[in-house]
């Protein structure tokens, strides 16, 4: 997102050099709508991710509780690989924190463009 905000912060040097800023408001509400196609998407794609991490946290600590046929040495590489894990947390706070980070984007680029005059 660094890109972004270099464009914005282009756009906005351009805005205030410039005689006529009718042209540069166009291409600022235009890298606005981007900015903000940009948020909803990685957030869908964040959510997506999400709803697999829960799954498979779930199916983890479901599938802990169950017996294993196979026998002893099986069954104990089976259930050590299927116990939830420090890094099993980490994964859905690394998740939550990327939304976050998308919300913020959004928020921030729809409130810019309340702030752009109209036509």
């Amino acid at each position: 997102m660094a890109w972004r905000t270099r464009s914005y912060r282009g756009i906005a040097a351009r805005l205030t050099s410039e005689a006529d800023p009718a042209k540069l408001l166009g291409r600022l509400r235009r890298a606005m709508r981007v900015g903000v196609s940009i948020a909803l998407a990685g957030m869908l794609l964040t959510l997506l991710g999400a709803e697999q991490i829960v799954g498979t946290l779930v199916a983890k600590s479901i599938s802990a509780s169950l017996f294993f046929p196979g026998g002893g040495a099986t069954l104990a590489a089976q259930s050590a690989s299927m116990q939830l894990q420090a890094l099993d947390i980490f994964v859905v706070q690394a998740n939550t924190n990327t939304m976050l980070a998308h919300l913020a984007a959004l928020a921030v680029s729809l409130y810019s463009t309340t702030r752009v005059p109209a036509k």
